[in-house]
């Protein structure tokens, strides 16, 4: 079976920090791997290695994060981190620890689901700290 590229896999490993999106361990310190969002038996051939199809998840797919994906199907489809046959990786939305909620892009690139791009290391903490300072409206950071 191919493998993403190492290109590829340069780009989603410093897209997400080369940390888990889920629980945000460092997989230096924690096992990972690159996680399929469309599992590859599913994907199309020129989907199935992309940076939009891929992030890091501890664990391999029965330990760690990456093991409660494979458990929780339901739960995981929400969070954007499954997704089924029919969906593109590019058009459905994943949460992350870094970003928040973002669409990922076949350049290892993150953008909010508001339509702006995220700023490089913006955890959902940091984002609700910066919209609660500048007097934005709750409702909207939670859709955004």
């Amino acid at each position: 079976m191919s493998e993403p590229s190492r290109k590829t896999c340069a780009l989603v490993d410093a897209r997400d920090n080369e940390a888990c999106v889920r629980c945000g361990h460092s997989l230096w310190s924690v096992p990972g791997s690159r996680h399929h969002r469309k599992p590859r038996s599913v994907a199309g051939v020129d989907e199935r290695h992309t940076a939009a199809n891929l992030v890091l998840l501890c664990g391999s797919g029965t330990t760690g994060c990456h093991g409660w994906v494979h458990a929780h199907v339901a739960d995981a489809e929400t969070h954007g981190w499954l997704l089924a046959s029919c969906q593109d990786p590019e058009l459905v939305p994943v949460d992350t620890v870094r970003y928040g909620r973002v669409f990922l892009d076949l350049d290892g690139g993150v953008r909010l689901t508001d339509g702006g791009p995220a700023e490089e290391g913006t955890d959902i903490e940091q984002r609700h700290r910066a919209f609660v300072f500048t007097g934005g409206d709750e409702s909207e950071l939670v859709q955004g």
